[in-house]
Parts: structure tokens; sequence; C-alpha cells
């Protein structure tokens, strides 16, 4: 499914059937995703995680794959909406691996 960019629509929820992380290999890109989101406890912002160079399709393929989840949150300044990334239980397991 292909999703839209705009924040009305940018909560994108995991696939029904994520693949098991012990048989899904990651790529280096996604790994590294993956422990920039884990170093945060709070979740690392969507515009942050591009501005890092991660393109909104990969992390949506981390998403749909079941190992990281994506929330938009209304920020008290102004009532900014903002996406952020939080990693999964599957998602660390993925990059212990």
């Amino acid at each position: 499914m292909l999703l839209s960019r705009a924040w009305d629509v940018v909560y994108i929820r995991p696939h029904p059937n994520p693949h098991s992380s012990s048989r899904m290999s990651i790529t280096e890109e996604q790994q590294a995703a993956l422990r920039f989101i884990a170093a945060a406890p709070r979740g690392v912002s969507l515009s942050t995680m591009m501005a890092r160079g991660f393109s909104f399709e990969m992390l949506q393929g981390l998403v749909h794959a079941g190992l990281a989840t994506m929330q938009r949150d209304v920020i008290n300044a102004g009532n900014e909406r903002v996406a952020y990334l939080r990693i999964t239980g599957a998602g660390r397991t993925a990059i212990v691996e």
C-alpha cells in the first residue's frame, strides 16, 4: 500500500503478518536506522531521520516489517504534528543478531 507523505495520513500500521526478524535479513542502512532509533528512549522524529539521509520508503519498510512503529504526536508549541519512530522488540532483536 502506498502512503501519502501528508501529515494527516503519516501513521503507518505494521503488516498483519510481519516477517520474523530471525528469517529476515536487513541491510546495513536499515540496521543503522534501527540503532539510531533504539538510542532514543522516546523515539526519533521522521524529519530527523530523513535529515540524516534515511529515505521515507526505507523507514516505511521498517514499520511495515514490524521492526519499528510510527505514530503522530502533537507538540504543545503551536500544535505542530510530528511523526515519531520507535523501535519494536523485533527491531531490537534484528540489530542484535
